[in-house]
């Protein structure tokens, strides 16, 4: 059907209109998913980047951009991660981390190196079946660290196919809903009443308490200055050939964290969510890109590599919190620090009815968003030196 249009020229305003309607489209449906989630009880439990990304490929089997049209989106879903990189990380109280408790850190050692043990383990056994294993394994390890947004930011940095970030983050819908289900189950009393681990002291209040990130308002994209500036030294560095595309990655992880020492920064209230929006903005660009049969192909593996990296470090952790005597509480909530976002503490540390554990699992959770870009990106350079 394409022949019914002439090729577009450098003076033919169709492409140029297609792509801006295709950006406000983008740009709108999150916002309405992140109300529709604040009021719908299954949107909220689904979870907006879910409704994002189904839109996004509902609108990618009814709308074939063209290809000017195509190569502006990939260019604005490039930009809405890397934007969304620093401002997740601004709100950071990085002198609360050095507050955590030494058994919160055991715990948090030993996730970190059964996510990494699991993560190769799938890259093992998933190489043949899946295109591109190390990638895979990457943002496997990105995500089961930090957040989805990690999964994002990793695939962006290793230019991977719209059609596995999508795959993996289906797999990852079904994958982690199931293991939060039984945190909500109680998971913690299972492990303690079977003497699998120890209970821990319920001390009230122990520990600093760190504060919920705000919601997105108006004043919040005042963040978009400081982010900004270092996404455009991100890309001036990389055009020089100063930064690769993982350098630029790191360094944007990094400027976030030093960013969020500065006073005037963590001031701007609403960063977070800010970059929760821009996170999601990326989800449906990127669905609309992806085909049926190119999404398809690779989900049943993808699914099977996932499971594999989640549960194998959720049982490896156990174990290894069993032969270091870190209590059920900590363990579960270290697990669900790194499996989930900052929203899936509260209700997390609520069942197990532990003031510490909302404390500790806030402060792992927002450790994580640093730590799953950089865990990724190990992983996968891993992955290429031993295959």
């Amino acid at each position: 059907m394409h022949c019914l249009r002439p090729p577009a020229g450098r003076d033919d305003p169709v492409p140029m209109v297609e792509g801006i309607s295709a950006l406000l489209l983008y740009l709108l449906l999150p916002a309405c998913w992140q109300y529709a989630a604040a009021r719908v009880r299954l949107v909220g439990w689904l979870s907006p980047a879910f409704f994002c990304y189904a839109s996004g490929i509902a609108i990618g089997l009814g709308w074939e951009l063209s290809a000017p049209a195509a190569a502006l989106r990939e260019q604005f879903q490039q930009a809405a991660v890397a934007l969304a990189i620093p401002l997740l990380l601004f709100e950071a109280d990085v002198r609360a981390m050095r507050r955590l408790a030494g058994r919160a850190l055991g715990s948090q050692a030993l996730y970190l190196g059964s996510v990494l043990a699991s993560s190769m383990l799938a890259w093992l056994l998933f190489r043949e079946q899946l295109h591109a294993p190390e990638e895979v394994a990457a943002m496997s390890a990105a995500v089961y660290v930090g957040s989805t947004a990690n999964m994002a930011a990793v695939h962006a940095a290793l230019g991977a196919d719209a059609a596995r970030f999508v795959e993996m983050n289906l797999s990852d819908l079904i994958v982690s809903a199931l293991y939060y289900l039984s945190v909500l189950s109680g998971l913690h009393l299972v492990l303690i009443r079977l003497r699998l681990l120890p209970d821990a002291a319920r001390a009230a209040g122990a520990g600093a308490q760190q504060a919920a990130p705000a919601p997105l308002q108006l004043r919040s994209f005042r963040a978009l200055l400081p982010a900004g500036l270092l996404v455009g030294a991100a890309a001036l560095g990389h055009a020089q050939g100063w930064l690769s595309a993982s350098a630029s990655l790191i360094f944007l992880t990094l400027g976030g964290l030093a960013c969020s020492l500065l006073p005037a920064v963590r001031r701007m209230a609403g960063a977070y969510a800010l970059g929760q929006y821009l996170f999601l903005v990326f989800c449906v660009a990127v669905g609309s890109a992806v085909t049926p049969d190119l999404l398809m192909g690779g989900l049943p593996a993808a699914a099977g590599a996932m499971a594999v990296v989640a549960y194998g470090a959720i049982m490896l952790h156990l174990l290894l919190a069993a032969l270091f005597r870190i209590d059920a509480q900590t363990a579960v909530i270290t697990q669900v620090a790194g499996i989930f976002s900052v929203p899936f503490i509260g209700p997390a540390a609520s069942r197990m009815r532990n003031p510490e554990t909302a404390w500790i699992g806030m402060t792992l959770a927002v450790l994580n968003l640093a730590l799953g870009n950089l865990i990724g990106l190990l992983v996968y350079q891993a992955a290429l030196a031993w295959g």
